[in-house]
């Protein structure tokens, strides 16, 4: 029997391992971003302190104060949830039909809104330091009690033009509507004598008098020109 052979001899060999470099220079780094950044967050949370406190301070030592007053032209009565309308925001009036408003010192434009009223502005010529009291009078819109319904046409060759826009002149509110893809239209509008403007591109303008009778329906039918 052949010899069984010996195995080789196992060499073990230990590794000492080394401690990890510290890297300062790394670590420096971090530090100065880190401070960099903390630095900028807090300079813009003082910006944005003082800038609010002052720029609330500045508007109050520049600006005017105006009382508004909001009430039915014909009746007298104060309107309540009037939107008082600014360059610098808005406002509504409370029961009582009052608001007050903190402008900038200069011209300024008010505009007045409220549903079933017309919308009015006026101009206010105001400064620093000053205090006003107005008093704002709002028109009903005026009811539309009859109905006016058509169509439009071409001059031409009698076909039946969409998209024209038809308007009530002379109205203290805007009342328009287009005609739809067959020509047809329909507007509620004041009884009485009345006037609507007829405007498509390509065509010469077209102004038509009509009688609008009280609750009743109004039939018209108009014809533009070629330009």
């Amino acid at each position: 029997m052949p010899k069984s052979k010996e195995p080789d001899e196992v060499k073990s060999i230990f590794i000492n391992p080394q401690p990890p470099r510290f890297n300062w220079r790394s670590l420096n780094r971090r530090r100065k971003i880190s401070g960099l950044l903390l630095a900028v967050g807090i300079s813009l949370l003082l910006l944005g302190v003082f800038s609010g406190v002052f720029g609330a301070a500045f508007r109050v030592f520049t600006s005017a104060t105006v009382n508004f007053s909001l009430k039915d032209a014909q009746s007298k009565s104060t309107l309540e949830g009037v939107t008082i309308i600014s360059d610098f925001g808005e406002a509504k009036t409370n029961a009582k039909g009052q608001a007050r408003l903190r402008l900038a010192a200069g011209n300024r434009k008010i505009i007045f809104r409220i549903d079933d009223y017309l919308e009015q502005d006026i101009e206010l010529s105001l400064r620093i330091g000053e205090s006003l009291n107005r008093e704002i009078f709002l028109v009903k819109t005026p009811l539309d009690s009859a109905v006016v319904s058509g169509t439009v046409k071409s001059a031409d060759d009698g076909k039946q033009l969409s998209g024209v826009s038809v308007e009530l002149l002379n109205s203290p509110v805007e009342v328009e509507t287009k005609t739809d893809p067959a020509g047809r239209f329909t507007l509620k509008i004041p009884a009485g004598k009345q006037t609507l403007r007829f405007k498509l591109a390509g065509y010469h303008q077209k102004d038509q008098e009509l009688e609008a009778i009280d609750k009743k329906t109004t039939i018209v039918e108009a014809y533009l020109n070629l330009e």
